[in-house]
């Protein structure tokens, strides 16, 4: 399967063509609003036009509001852990292995912030919206 994870919602739209036809799409709903929307004439695409240009290429859209989650699990910084469980439900690793590297690799104070996060993000799936 190949996918493509994005963090961003616009980033997706810019990435798609790397995705095979029929490829599943897991883009965070949160907006970056590039230098050229601030700075320039260019205009930052309505969240419809956005999602209608990824299922051009996949009906198989994915979109998590991983800053809401994360905000209310206390930290905007687990925004990636949120869409590590999103993309962890649709792949075959079991649950477990997902958190033993979550262990491994954040720091102990942060870890069950994280695990929650990854449940957070996982149990979006498997919810499509846009």
């Amino acid at each position: 399967m190949d996918v493509l994870l994005a963090f961003e919602l616009l980033e997706a739209a810019r990435w798609i063509t790397f995705l095979k036809p029929g490829g599943l799409v897991i883009a965070n709903t949160q907006r970056l609003v590039p230098m050229s929307v601030m700075t320039a004439d260019a205009i930052y695409p309505p969240d419809d036009a956005i999602s209608a240009a990824l299922r051009q290429v996949t009906e198989s859209v994915q979109l998590v509001d991983g800053l809401g989650k994360a905000e209310a699990l206390g930290s905007t910084r687990l925004v990636n852990t949120v869409l590590l469980g999103a993309l962890s439900a649709h792949l075959d690793i079991e649950p477990a292995v997902w958190l033993s590297v979550i262990e491994r690799r954040v720091p102990p104070k942060y870890v069950e912030m994280n695990r929650a996060a990854f449940w957070a993000g996982r149990q979006v799936y498997p919810t499509t919206a846009g």
